[in-house]
C-alpha cells in the first residue's frame, strides 16, 4: 500500500510540475501575442500616416512655382492669361 501511495504522490507532483510549466509557457505566449499586436498596430499606423503627412508638402511644391498646377501642367489662370495675350486684350 505504501508503494502505491508513494507512486501516486510522485505522479501527482510530476503532474503539478507539468501544469506549472504549461502555465508559464501559456503566459509567455500571451505576452508575446500582445507585443506582436502593438508592434503591428504601430507599424501600420506609420505606414498609413507618414505618406499622408508627406503628400501635402509634395503636392504644394508641385502646384507652386511658375503658377503651374499638378505635374507641371498650366493652371486655369495661366491658360486664361495666355488666351487674353493671344487675342490682344
Amino acid at each position: 500500500m505504501d508503494a502505491e501511495k508513494d507512486t501516486l504522490e510522485m505522479l501527482l507532483r510530476e503532474n503539478l510540475d507539468v501544469v506549472r510549466e504549461n502555465n508559464r509557457i501559456l503566459k509567455e505566449m500571451r505576452r508575446i501575442g500582445r507585443i506582436v499586436f502593438w508592434a503591428k498596430l504601430v507599424i501600420w499606423t506609420l505606414v498609413i500616416v507618414i505618406p499622408l503627412l508627406l503628400i501635402g508638402p509634395i503636392l504644394d511644391s508641385l502646384t507652386k512655382g511658375a503658377g503651374a498646377s499638378v505635374m507641371g501642367l498650366p493652371s486655369a489662370e495661366l491658360i486664361e492669361e495666355a488666351l487674353r495675350t493671344y487675342r490682344g486684350e
